[in-house]
């Protein structure tokens, strides 16, 4: 399992440096469905290449690869048994996904999509969390040691989705915190609490940042949103709606999201009554 687990520390860390993001739920009658998160480092991967010396003899990388953790779960369940209770706990959360990886150095392709599939909406609710918590085992495996920078990238946003009645919202944590007492504040306390270091860490990334606008302007984040009934109103006026009124989409450069921070912090979806 470690030598799985060690592939993704290694996409991970690239995640938010540059990149295409698409995040897309597809969702059924019955709110039951599909998660899909893609991530396209290509110009990064180009970047890299032109930046590497003509005279620098350099391995050509190549990978094709399907990752089903249901089956790396079960091939690695003796193992696993041996665990404690809580490791075990965010090992079962990856059931279902499946991780999909096309890198070819020499053609500048860095290619990742991660799939799950839902039988009931609360499956997905917290799935940032289940991301965190494979990023987090695969830096335990991997014998991390003193949190880097490159480890503070390995966090998917702290976003939850909620569904009530007609009204669909993806929305950051600690918004529907303040929104909502009645909350689940584990939810919340799960997220990691805010150190001296991290800000330090977070201050340098934004530094990092700065030196990549062109770059940053250039990427994407794409929300997508399909749902069995037709759609009424969205939040957010830059955000389409689909000829058949069901499905939603909106895209942002990702120098808009770095710029104004509460873009996403609520993004709301309101349907027809069924």
């Amino acid at each position: 399992m470690k030598k799985y687990l060690f592939v993704l520390v290694a996409m991970a860390a690239s995640l938010f440096t540059s990149c295409n993001i698409s995040e897309r739920i597809i969702f059924n009658e019955d709110m039951s469905g599909q998660y899909q998160s893609s991530f396209d480092m290509s110009t990064m991967m180009k970047l890299a290449n032109q930046a590497t010396p003509p005279d620098v003899e350099k391995e050509n990388k190549v990978m094709d690869t399907v990752m089903v953790f249901s089956d790396i779960l079960e091939t690695y369940k003796d193992s696993i048994s041996a665990l404690g209770i809580e490791e075990r706990t965010k090992l079962e959360k990856l059931k279902g996904m499946t991780l999909q990886m096309k890198m070819d150095e020499a053609a500048g392709i860095f290619e990742m999509n991660i799939t799950k599939d839902f039988s009931s909406f609360d499956q997905i609710a917290f799935i940032s969390n289940d991301l965190n918590d494979l990023f987090d085992v695969a830096k335990t495996q991997g014998g991390g040691g003193e949190e880097s920078p490159a480890d503070q990238l390995m966090k998917a946003d702290p976003v939850t989705y909620t569904f009530d009645g007609n009204v669909f919202r993806r929305v950051d944590i600690q918004t529907l915190s303040e929104e909502d007492s009645s909350f689940n504040q584990k939810m919340l306390e799960e997220q990691a609490t805010p150190t001296q270091a991290d800000a330090e860490i977070e201050g340098q990334l934004q530094q990092v940042m700065q030196q990549f606008t062109e770059i940053m302007e250039k990427s994407t984040m794409t929300l997508e949103y399909t749902f069995p009934r037709k759609i009424i109103s969205v939040s957010n006026s830059q955000a389409t709606i689909s000829n058949d009124g069901k499905t939603v989409t909106f895209a942002v450069d990702m120098q808009t999201l770095q710029e104004d921070k509460q873009l996403l912090k609520s993004f709301e979806v309101t349907l027809q009554n069924q």
